[in-house]
């Protein structure tokens, strides 16, 4: 519902907008989310501004940008790309990066290429070199000052962007961060978890 309300300022609905944050503020009470929110709201629609590095009290809030190579992955693209929506910090572009796969990935990308994502994904279909060829064109296009790589058979959980602006903050010497994660089967279940 935070997303959504995201969306809908985006889309100049401002009735919508605070209809999805009522439904987010009920399931999920939170001073920082609706501090979050007021802010997104500030720069989208008094500045009309889409997400970009804001500040807030004295402190940054930057802008991450997401990289995912695709190749193929049409069977996991589309859980990595809503785990993407639905993080809970708001200031996130996901720039996907396919060279021009062949299964079903196509399929699922159109879905994601609608005007109501354009502000939150960003989709490119060239061929390219592999991975690391697909990954440095994408990272090429981003505009955010934090970079995070998730391929496209891997997801994230709701809160690791939040947690990876909290770390670089309580750590600022550090050039990269790393958080543990969970090894996942192909139906989605928990088999390992791969500590940091």
């Amino acid at each position: 519902y935070f997303w959504a309300a995201s969306m809908a300022i985006d889309s100049r609905a401002k009735y919508q907008a605070l209809k999805y944050l009522n439904q987010s503020l009920m399931i999920n009470p939170s001073e920082k989310k609706l501090d979050d929110y007021i802010l997104y709201w500030k720069q989208a629609v008094n500045n009309n501004k889409n997400y970009k590095v804001s500040k807030t009290g004295g402190k940054k809030l930057p802008l991450v940008s997401i990289v995912t190579p695709s190749y193929n992955g049409g069977k996991y693209i589309e859980e990595c790309i809503q785990s993407v929506l639905n993080q809970d910090y708001p200031y996130i572009e996901h720039i996907i990066q396919d060279g021009s796969s062949t299964d079903k990935t196509k399929k699922v990308l159109k879905i994601y290429q609608k005007s109501q994502y354009q502000h939150r994904i960003k989709i490119f279909v060239e061929p390219d070199n592999g991975q690391s060829d697909a990954l440095n064109k994408a990272i090429q296009k981003t505009k955010g000052d934090i970079i995070l790589v998730l391929n496209a058979d891997d997801m994230l959980l709701p809160y690791a962007v939040s947690w990876g602006i909290e770390q670089m903050k309580n750590y600022p010497e550090y050039g990269v961060i790393y958080g543990d994660s969970y090894i996942i089967d192909e139906n989605g279940q928990i088999i390992d978890i791969n500590k940091s």
